[in-house]
């Protein structure tokens, strides 16, 4: 992170890609606070790309709601999955099937956790496909 900061200060896209995964493996060793920090601070480099960084704008968010998930913070997580998808519409045919799949899906674990199982079950099923 460090070296990007250093070596592309100017390109908030390669910042905010190396804050995502650093996010992602933060999140893994169970580091859950420094990994929202993480995304946070890659969903902000992704702002501040514009149109070019609508796409991993909707990763970062989507990583998001998955640590609000694992909180229990079922709204906060609702609200980031249906940001990202909103987002991931402005860009649909750049985007990966999977990025939205994984929005889809998390949408989906909010619906199940809160009792919503058929809504919850429609919602990852569709991602799935």
């Amino acid at each position: 992170l460090e070296i990007r900061r250093t070596a592309w200060s100017e390109d908030t896209q390669q910042i905010g890609r190396v804050l995502v995964s650093l996010g992602h493996a933060q999140r893994q060793l169970g580091e859950l606070e420094a990994a929202a920090v993480s995304h946070a601070e890659a969903a902000l480099h992704f702002v501040r790309a514009g149109r070019e960084g609508l796409e991993n704008l909707h990763v970062a968010l989507t990583s998001l709601g998955k640590i609000e998930l694992q909180r229990g913070e079922l709204e906060r997580a609702e609200a980031l999955a249906g940001a990202a998808l909103e987002r991931a519409t402005l860009v649909l045919p750049v985007l990966e099937h999977g990025d939205i799949a994984q929005t889809l899906f998390l949408l989906g674990q909010v619906r199940w956790a809160r009792g919503e199982e058929a809504r919850g079950e429609s919602l990852m099923a569709h991602g799935l496909e």
